[in-house]
């Protein structure tokens, strides 16, 4: 039932935004997209934890820091990442593409560390039960997203499809 409710309403977020492409109407801007996703994460991880009060109280500002810095850190990679890849198209020195390289991998270990470490302190507001349901929810959650997103975007190319054939 809850999986059914979750997957309703995330169907009908996106539906609403295709839509109002659809007619011309100003779409769901992204950063408000992002902001009802989470609140329904939050609502879901609630449920799911079982989380009361002060455990609550604790969990989600360390959930949160670590959303923040995974956020940041994709933010950031890209970035360097876009670096390299004008170096390739300016057909830069091997050495400078080389350093570019260094800086991504240097760049990628030191994220890694700084995201396990943020990890262990949300686990340990958790007991074991509740470390393993954030696990699994964390997994079955993205999952879902993705499906719903590859789902809308194929009937919107299946509309467009049809609306070209008249």
């Amino acid at each position: 039932m809850r999986k059914s409710f979750l997957l309703f309403f995330l169907t009908i977020l996106f539906s609403i935004s295709i839509l109002s492409q659809e007619l011309d109407l100003p779409p769901l801007e992204g950063e408000k997209s992002h902001r009802m996703i989470e609140a329904i994460k939050i609502w879901k991880l609630t449920e799911v934890l079982d989380l009361k009060g002060e455990q609550m109280e604790k969990f989600f500002p360390k959930l949160r820091k670590l959303e923040e810095h995974r956020k940041g850190s994709f933010k950031e990679r890209r970035r360097l990442l876009g670096k390299l890849r004008e170096l390739i198209e300016d057909e830069e020195s091997d050495k400078k593409v080389m350093n570019s390289i260094k800086k991504i991998s240097e760049f990628d270990k030191k994220k890694k560390e700084e995201e396990e470490n943020l990890r262990k302190e949300v686990m340990s507001v958790l007991n074991v039960k509740q470390q393993a349901n954030l696990l699994l929810f964390e997994e079955r959650f993205e999952a879902e997203i993705r499906k719903i997103i590859k789902d809308l975007w194929k009937e919107k190319e299946m509309g467009l499809k049809r609306g070209k054939r008249f």
